[in-house]
Order: C-alpha cells, then structure tokens, then sequence
C-alpha cells in the first residue's frame, strides 16, 4: 500500500508565468478567452460545432460534482453510488439535498466496486438511469499500482 497525503505542490515556472496574468470571468478580454476554451475543449472531445457544446466551469470538485448531479439526473431520478468512503458519503448529501435519489450499494473504502456488483445492483434497480462512482477515494490514501 502507499499513501498519498496533500503536501506542499511544485508549480512549474510556466504555469506560475501564464497564471501571472489575471483575467476574471467579469472582465471583458475574459469573453474571448473563454470562447477559445470552449472551442479548444470541443475540438478536443470530438464534438461538432452547432451540434455539440461545452461549458468549462471553474470551482472546486465539489462545485462540479454537485453542478453534475443537478444536470444530469433529472429532479427525483434515482441514480446508482457505489459508497466507498468519504467522497462518495459528500455526493450522496449533495444529490440528497438536490432532491435526488441515490441507490446506494455499501463498499469498504478498501476497494473498488466490480462490474459483478454493478451488474447486480442495476438489475435490482431498473428504475436507476445514472451511475457516480468515486474512482479513487483520496481520502484512503490507497491506490492501485
């Protein structure tokens, strides 16, 4: 087993030069910047212009797990949590409080869910249309090597 903690982060002197320039979602050059991200991120991901659109949002995991659940299932849409640990405990209060339901299956924090277990608990669930899994639970410090 190896641990991981969170610990002092070495920013690379290009990064830290590139972030030296300060543009906020209010300023007006932000637009055109922004433009080009949501562009670059389509070209990236294979979409279509006129077809398909990306929207970058900035904030926390958190802030984008909570803005997931509330866009993709639908207000009392039940969807299917694999609770292995913390993280999944959070998005479990976070869907919960958005008025959505999650069937949850229980897990040690110890390992991964398996695709036996998936199968299993769509098959009882078939009123479940999502799936959000915690991939590797930090909070543990284990990973797979």
């Amino acid at each position: 087993m190896l641990l991981l903690i969170p610990g002092p982060v070495q920013t690379d002197p290009r990064v830290r030069a590139a972030m030296a320039a300060d543009i906020a979602p209010w300023d007006t050059d932000f637009r055109t910047e922004y433009a080009a991200i949501r562009a670059k991120v389509l070209e990236l991901a294979g979409g279509l212009p006129g077809e398909h659109a990306t929207l970058p949002l900035q904030g926390s995991g958190h802030f984008i797990v909570e803005a997931a659940i509330r866009t993709f299932i639908p207000a009392g849409g039940r969807f299917l949590l694999p609770r292995n640990g913390t993280y999944a405990e959070r998005i479990h209060r976070l869907a919960s409080e958005a008025g959505r339901v999650p069937v949850t299956i229980d897990l040690p924090d110890t390992r991964p869910v398996t695709a036996a277990e998936l199968d299993a608990a769509f098959a009882a669930h078939p009123e479940v249309t999502h799936l959000c899994a915690v991939v590797s639970e930090t909070g543990s410090g284990i990973i797979k090597v």
